[in-house]
């Protein structure tokens, strides 16, 4: 079993409340093995008190403004100490349908710039596009800079031979 921590800054308030604050959680991973480690709220355990709700939602990839919602589930919490966090899952933990690409907002080709890959002097490469020179991100490596230029639709810049 993985030993999952729940990180201090993917845990927010939901509303403020002096008792039975609702929380939300967000992870990358199951939710069901995230719950199965006692450890999992103890990162967080100075913003929980017993009566809390933490809602979980698991998403697609670590991107959220973009990531899809895969899982969720809530969990109440029983018992708040500097030693542990005690919680009960309630109800059960609901997966999410398929996506649907075509909800997905469409690359139009002939609207992308043509980006390029350049070294930065400073270190790492920078994505620019060739005809305006705009500099798109800062990345440490190659390949990064690479799957941003895919991900982008973009065409890649034609090597010379």
């Amino acid at each position: 079993m993985t030993d999952h921590r729940l990180k201090p800054q993917d845990l927010t308030p939901l509303n403020s409340s002096p008792f039975m604050t609702m929380h939300g959680a967000r992870v990358t991973y199951p939710i069901a093995d995230a719950i199965a480690s006692p450890e999992f709220f103890l990162t967080v355990r100075s913003n929980l008190r017993s009566g809390d709700t933490v809602r979980l939602c698991r998403y697609a990839s670590g991107d959220w403004t973009k990531a899809r919602l895969v899982e969720y589930g809530e969990v109440m919490i029983t018992q708040c100490t500097p030693k542990a966090v005690e919680f009960e899952l309630m109800g059960e933990i609901r997966v999410v349908g398929a996506a649907k690409p075509e909800l997905e907002p469409a690359k139009r080709q002939d609207e992308l710039a043509e980006l390029e890959i350049v070294d930065n002097p400073q270190g790492g490469f920078i994505v620019r596009e060739v005809a305006s020179g705009h500099v798109h991100k800062h990345f440490k490596s190659r390949i990064a800079a690479d799957r941003y230029v895919a991900d982008y639709g973009g065409q890649p810049k034609a090597e010379a031979a």
